[in-house]
C-alpha cells in the first residue's frame, strides 16, 4: 500500500497541474453513473490512439476507503496509472540520466609491477694505453699550442718507446700492433719523428735531457775520482804514482788527475776555446774552475796553493764524461811530516762546488818510503 500511496502523490501531482492549465468544463445536471464516478476521463484520453478500444479503468477494492474525497481521488488515480503502465498503453518513464561533469575523476592504485630487466648495455671497447698514448704524442708533433714550440721529438716518442719497447722500429709495418689503429696522420707524424732521431741522435738526447732537468733539481756537483799521476792520455787512461810518499829536500813534480761528475753545460759564447769553421750555435760548453791548496796536517798551515784557474771545454754535443788535470810541483823545502793536498772544483754555470783530499807525506830518506 505504501507504494500506491506515492504513486498516487505523483498523479496528483500531474492532476493537479492539469487542472491549473486546462479550463473546468461546466458542470451536468445528468445523474452520474457508477462508471463516471472515476476520475479517470483524462486518462483514457492519454491511453487511447484513434482507433483504439477504451480501457477499463475500474477501481480495486481498497483495503480503507479513504477519508475525504481528494485523498479517494488521488487513489483511484493511482489505481488506473497502474493499469496503464501494466497494459503497454504508456511507458514506464526512464530514470533522468546523471549528471554530466567535464571530466570523471578516476583513481589509480600504483603498486610494484613486475619489470623485464633491460639487457644490459655491451660494455665499452677497452683503450689501450699505447695507441692512446701514440696518439696525443702524435698530435702534439703536429699541432703545438698556442704560443708553446713544438715537442721535440725525443720528447715526444721517448714515453711510447717506455711503454711497449720496440714498438716505434716498423711503425709503417701492416703487421705492427698499433700501426694500423693510429689515423694515417698521427702514424706519419711518429714515423718522421723516429726518422729526424736516427738521423741525430746527438740532438735527441740533448732534448731529453733538458726536458728532463726540468722535473728535477740538477745533480750537485762530484768529484769522483782524485789520483797523483806521473801520466795521462786521457779519460780513465792514467798511470798513477806508487806512493804518496816522498822524499825530503826534492822537488815533488806530479799531475793531478780529477773525474768531474754532476757538472752542467751552457750555451757557447764569444772567448771559448773554439774549433774553426765551428758556429757557436751549434756548441755547448762545460764552463768548471780548479783550486790546490797544501795543508800541514794536523796544524792545517797553508804550506803551498795555486788559485783557481778556470777550465772550458767546448763541443757539439754534452759530454757524459769529464776529467780534468794539472801539473804541479810542490816546493822541495817542505818539512818532514804529512799534508793534505785539497782539490776544489767549482762549476761556474751552476755555481755548485766540490772538493776532495789527497793525503801527502814528506819522509828524510827512502827507506820511509812505502
Amino acid at each position: 500500500m505504501g507504494i500506491r500511496w506515492i504513486v498516487a502523490a505523483a498523479a496528483v501531482g500531474a492532476l493537479m497541474g492539469c487542472q491549473s492549465a486546462t479550463p473546468t468544463p461546466p458542470p451536468t445536471t445528468a445523474a452520474p453513473s457508477p462508471a463516471d464516478t472515476l476520475p479517470n476521463t483524462s486518462l483514457e484520453a492519454l491511453a487511447q490512439p484513434s482507433g483504439r478500444q477504451p480501457l477499463n479503468l475500474m477501481p480495486p477494492s481498497l483495503d480503507a476507503p479513504p477519508a475525504t474525497d481528494l485523498e479517494r481521488e488521488a487513489a483511484l488515480a493511482a489505481v488506473n496509472l497502474e493499469r496503464l503502465i501494466a497494459s503497454g498503453a504508456i511507458k514506464k518513464a526512464a530514470p533522468p540520466p546523471p549528471e554530466e561533469f567535464p571530466f570523471e575523476p578516476t583513481l589509480e592504485f600504483v603498486g610494484p609491477e613486475a619489470v623485464a630487466a633491460a639487457p644490459p648495455p655491451p660494455p665499452p671497447e677497452p683503450i689501450d694505453p699505447t695507441v692512446d698514448l701514440a696518439t696525443r704524442m702524435a698530435q702534439l708533433l703536429r699541432d703545438p699550442a698556442p704560443g708553446k714550440q713544438r715537442v721535440p721529438d725525443a720528447v715526444a716518442l721517448s714515453p711510447i718507446e717506455a711503454l711497449e719497447p720496440g714498438i716505434l722500429a716498423d711503425l709503417e709495418s701492416p703487421e705492427n700492433r698499433i700501426g694500423s689503429k693510429l689515423a694515417p696522420e698521427d702514424r706519419q707524424a711518429l714515423i718522421t719523428a723516429r726518422d729526424n732521431i736516427l738521423a741525430n741522435p746527438g740532438n735527441a738526447n740533448d732534448s731529453l735531457v733538458k726536458a728532463l732537468a726540468k722535473l728535477a733539481p740538477p745533480a750537485n756537483l762530484k768529484i769522483a775520482r782524485a789520483v797523483l799521476c806521473t801520466r795521462v792520455s786521457g779519460f780513465g787512461h792514467y798511470d798513477p804514482f806508487p806512493s804518496t810518499t816522498f822524499l825530503h829536500s826534492r822537488p815533488i813534480r806530479a799531475i793531478v788527475y780529477v773525474e768531474i761528475e754532476g757538472f752542467t753545460t751552457r750555451p757557447a759564447r764569444e772567448g771559448d776555446p773554439v774549433q774553426s769553421g765551428s758556429s757557436l750555435s751549434e756548441l755547448v760548453s762545460v764552463d768548471l774552475s780548479q783550486s790546490l791548496s797544501l795543508y800541514q796536517d794536523p796544524g792545517g798551515l797553508l804550506s803551498w796553493h795555486r788559485p783557481a784557474r778556470p777550465v772550458i771545454e767546448t763541443s757539439r754535443n754534452k759530454r757524459r764524461d769529464f776529467y780534468i788535470i794539472q801539473q804541479i810541483e810542490l816546493p822541495s823545502g817542505l818539512s818532514i811530516g804529512r799534508y793534505n793536498l785539497k782539490v776544489t772544483v767549482k762549476d761556474r754555470t751552476s755555481a755548485s762546488e766540490a772538493e776532495t783530499i789527497l793525503p801527502i807525506t814528506i819522509v828524510a830518506d827512502q827507506s820511509a818510503q812505502r
